[in-house]
């Protein structure tokens, strides 16, 4: 059965949401087809007489269309340069001013904090256009101002003060980073990062990118606090060793921890952080061996939907720093969520999905990116989902009505 997602673009006021959500949930509604779509449309005329509906595919799982994604606008829809245009002067009235503050406050000039500004507004343009409310444009461009002012200064800074512990990073870039714990420190270069582990790599990027102490990084991971000391220590020999991880070398780790996973009985309570292990080294192998694509994310997920080990890209592509202990659920559009479960179990039962997949990004606005996604297990009770971007610049996500 089709599941029906309704989202309305800015156009709408908050009467029109609730009359647009009033007349979808009424049961007698099939909008998979043009003609209920059309049908749809006149009845909001009625009270709204410029009402105009327009549908998206949404997801599609086992030949089947899964979900429909509605824009609906309250005053007819307007041409794409005309709502932009229309969308980015209301964002920059209402946030311009607030934005050029927050530039000129973190680097003490002037026209320093324009240009930050003007990059603000076309990179939130561009990643976003017109597909969000007035007021969460506006905090896109706050933040985006905040953060580009806060890397050039810290970009103007020597290099020693980038120095920082595992525990106190000051900002979100594992690249050219210099960590330290204890007396080891060293810089993270790509060349660099690209001899880490996917389990080593993950403890850098919750320490790193999220600010996590230890405790809360082996929580994250499902794992202990010595386990991690661990990772961290291995993490930086790593990266100062100069050798990256060899197909034989990750394929002789994946069966070794394999093979002590077999060991276990089901009721072993190690079984599960043995089943991580096998999860990292699974993953690892197919990274070094040249399985995947470039554009392709990797994601080892447990049975309640938690991300254990994921790809160097996998949160790029969802725009997050890192995805490892977080929930599918806590990565998805708020509006979207209550469809999740049902879709994780068509997905799991399939064996494969495509469609838009609409992303919750912490302190800005959500992205829809299209995918395909596929299912395989390393193991019985762990699933991995091959979720591959099929658009270079997710298109912008509207907000919920």
């Amino acid at each position: 059965m089709t599941r029906i997602l309704p989202v309305c673009l800015p156009a709408s006021d908050v009467g029109f949401g609730e009359r647009v959500r009033r007349v979808v949930s009424q049961d007698r509604w099939d909008l998979d087809s043009a003609e209920a779509i059309a049908l749809m449309q006149a009845v909001l005329r009625q009270s709204y007489p410029m009402a105009t509906v327009l549908s998206h595919d949404g997801v599609w799982a086992g030949g089947q269309r899964r979900t429909v994604v509605l824009d609906v606008y309250r005053d007819g829809a307007p041409g794409a340069a005309e709502l932009e245009v229309r969308w980015a002067g209301a964002v920059y009235d209402r946030s311009g001013v607030a934005a050029y503050r927050l530039a000129a406050r973190s680097l003490g000039d002037g026209a320093a904090a324009e240009l930050v500004v003007e990059r603000a507004f076309r990179e939130v343009r561009r990643s976003v256009e017109a597909g969000l409310s007035v007021e969460a444009g506006g905090a896109a461009v706050e933040a985006a101002a905040r953060r580009l002012a806060n890397d050039a200064r810290l970009s103007a800074q020597p290099a020693p003060s980038a120095a920082r512990t595992i525990d106190a990073p000051e900002r979100p870039a594992l690249a050219g980073e210099s960590v330290r714990k204890g007396a080891v420190r060293t810089v993270l270069t790509q060349a660099a990062l690209a001899r880490l582990l996917a389990a080593q790599r993950g403890v850098l990027e919750l320490g790193v990118l999220e600010d996590l102490k230890v405790s809360e990084i082996a929580e994250r991971m499902q794992t202990t606090s010595a386990a991690v000391h661990t990772l961290l220590r291995e993490a930086l020999l790593a990266v100062g060793s100069g050798v990256p991880p060899s197909s034989a070398t990750t394929l002789a780790h994946w069966r070794a921890a394999q093979r002590r996973w077999d060991q276990l009985p089901a009721n072993d309570p190690a079984r599960a952080e043995r089943g991580l292990v096998v999860a990292h080294a699974w993953l690892d192998y197919q990274v070094v061996c040249g399985a995947v694509e470039p554009q392709t994310a990797i994601l080892v997920t447990g049975a309640d939907r938690r991300f254990i080990a994921a790809s160097a890209n996998a949160g790029h592509i969802l725009g997050r720093p890192s995805l490892i202990g977080l929930r599918i659920d806590d990565v998805t559009a708020a509006y979207a969520r209550p469809l999740v479960a049902e879709l994780w179990k068509m997905f799991d039962a399939n064996g494969s999905m495509h469609g838009d997949y609409d992303c919750d990004r912490p302190g800005q606005p959500p992205i829809r990116i299209p995918f395909r996604g596929v299912w395989g297990r390393p193991l019985p009770d762990l699933q991995v989902g091959y979720l591959q971007s099929l658009a270079a610049v997710p298109a912008g996500v509207a907000a919920s009505a």
